[in-house]
């Protein structure tokens, strides 16, 4: 029987699991692990502090990120061990590693549209006052208005795409 959780999308999991994939993808090896005092149903646990995040949700994007095989576990050496707080350490697979450095693609392509939108935005807004300033017949007041609707339909988009992008 497969776990309930592998079989969705990550939508229903409740929790950014796109964060929690970013923080072990980010930070360096051997970071994050688990042990039996800091497990990862604890809000004490590191990555859910890190993340600022409950322990809660940090158990369920971590049994979410394991169903899809975007992590795994390895236990920690006998050398290492005096070394570490964790018993066992995080590590992403390959398909995690892909998935993780799409993320970081998918990011760096976001913030360049928002900062696009943004000098979009206040191109229109230029515009927009350069127009109320000439407004002396009925054909300036109707470009006004065309200005203000695409205002607007910009800022319908990008409320849209920031909500569904990464769930932050």
């Amino acid at each position: 029987m497969k776990n309930k959780n592998s079989q969705n999308s990550g939508k229903d999991c409740g929790v950014p699991w796109k964060k929690i994939l970013l923080e072990i993808y980010n930070s360096s090896p051997n970071s994050y692990g688990e042990s039996i005092k800091e497990t990862f149903n604890s809000t004490n646990h590191l990555l859910a502090k890190t993340l600022k995040i409950k322990g809660e949700e940090l158990h369920k994007g971590m049994v979410f990120l394991y169903g899809q095989k975007l992590i795994q576990s390895h236990d920690v050496d006998a050398l290492d061990a005096p070394k570490t707080k964790f018993q066992t350490h995080l590590e992403l697979t390959e398909k995690g590693f892909s998935v993780a450095m799409d993320l970081e693609k998918h990011k760096d392509s976001y913030l360049y549209q928002l900062s696009i939108f943004f000098l979009t935005a206040m191109l229109v807004m230029t515009g927009a006052f350069g127009l109320l300033f000439n407004i002396s017949n009925i054909k300036g007041l109707i470009i006004l208005i065309i200005y203000i609707c695409l205002f607007l339909a910009f800022l319908l988009i990008h409320s849209n795409t920031e909500k569904n992008f990464f769930n932050f």
